[in-house]
């Protein structure tokens, strides 16, 4: 348990959320909740500029906001040929 409790010093309501996700990425670490906060972070306007890079090495990859969705299961696609893909 920790010794001591933090204190949240955001005076605007993005600073709170900000430190709310922050504590998220903490807490919930190898959980699989992150893929679905930087999901519903994409469609929120608050968070519109928001981008996620990941550096290996001298190589930068940045994940692009058409990479958040999940693909259809090929059984899917061939019982409803008409259906599109996700991208």
């Amino acid at each position: 348990m920790p010794a001591d409790k933090e204190v949240v010093s955001a005076t605007t309501q993005e600073e709170m959320i900000r430190f709310v996700i922050d504590e998220r990425i903490r807490e919930l670490a190898c959980t699989g909740q992150r893929w679905f906060d930087m999901r519903r972070l994409s469609n929120d306007p608050l968070f519109k500029d928001i981008t996620y890079t990941h550096t290996l090495g001298s190589k930068t990859w940045t994940l692009s906001p058409e990479r958040l969705t999940l693909r259809l299961p090929a059984k899917i696609l061939q019982q409803n040929p008409g259906m599109p893909d996700t991208p």
